[in-house]
C-alpha cells in the first residue's frame, strides 16, 4: 500500500482494538493452532517470541502449555523494545506479516531474532495468480499494507537463507540457516 493511504497510528489501533482474539474461543484457538500445531512437529521447546501479538495472550498461552518461556511483541500493544535485543529459538508471526509497512526491513528483524537453527512461524493469507487485488477481501482490510504470493514466500526462503519446511495454504514454516543477509 502506499504509505499516503496508510491509516493513522490512531486509527490503525483503533481497528485493532476491534478484533476479539480470546483463547477461549474455540474457533479463534482452531485458527492459531493451524501454525503452532505443524511448528510443534520441528521445535518442542525453547525461548519464544510472539511477535505482532496484539492485544490477546492466546499465542503466548498455548506456548506456555506447550513448554515454550515466551515473551510477547507488538508496536502498539506491547512496545517492548528490549525484547528485540535478545535471540529465540522461535518466532512466531500470526497475520502480522501484512501489516509490515517495510517488509525487507521487518524480515531481516526477524532473520536477526532467530538464533542460528530457531524457526520463524508465520500465517498470511497468500494471494494466487487468478486472485484480482481490486475484489479480494484480504486486501481490501486498510491495516493490510503489504500483500504476498507464492513467488514472495520462496523470496524470503532465498533471500535470507532460510529452508522452508511447510507452505501451506496460509501457514508458512522456515528454519534459520547459516547463510543469507541480516
Amino acid at each position: 500500500m502506499h504509505p499516503d493511504d496508510r491509516l493513522s497510528l490512531e486509527d490503525e489501533r483503533k481497528r485493532y482494538e476491534l478484533h476479539r482474539n480470546d483463547s477461549r474461543d474455540r474457533g479463534y484457538r482452531t485458527h492459531l493452532l493451524k501454525v503452532l500445531d505443524p511448528l510443534r512437529d520441528y521445535i518442542s521447546k525453547g525461548v519464544a517470541l510472539d511477535f505482532g501479538c496484539g492485544q490477546s495472550p492466546a499465542t503466548s498461552e498455548i506456548l506456555q502449555q506447550r513448554g515454550f518461556t515466551v515473551f510477547r511483541y507488538d508496536p502498539i500493544f506491547a512496545p517492548d523494545e528490549a525484547l528485540l535485543q535478545h535471540m529465540y529459538d522461535c518466532v512466531v508471526c500470526i497475520e502480522v506479516a501484512e501489516h509490515f509497512f517495510s517488509p525487507k526491513r521487518e524480515f531481516s528483524a526477524l532473520y536477526r531474532l532467530l538464533k542460528p537453527g530457531g524457526w520463524l512461524a508465520m500465517s498470511t493469507k497468500l494471494r494466487t495468480p487468478d486472485q484480482e487485488i481490486e475484489t479480494w477481501w484480504y486486501a481490501k482490510d486498510p491495516t493490510h499494507v503489504s500483500l504476498y504470493g507464492r513467488e514472495t514466500v520462496d523470496w524470503i526462503e532465498g533471500a535470507w537463507g532460510w529452508k522452508l519446511f511447510l507452505s501451506s495454504g496460509d501457514v508458512h514454516l522456515f528454519q534459520k540457516g547459516h547463510l543469507g543477509m541480516a
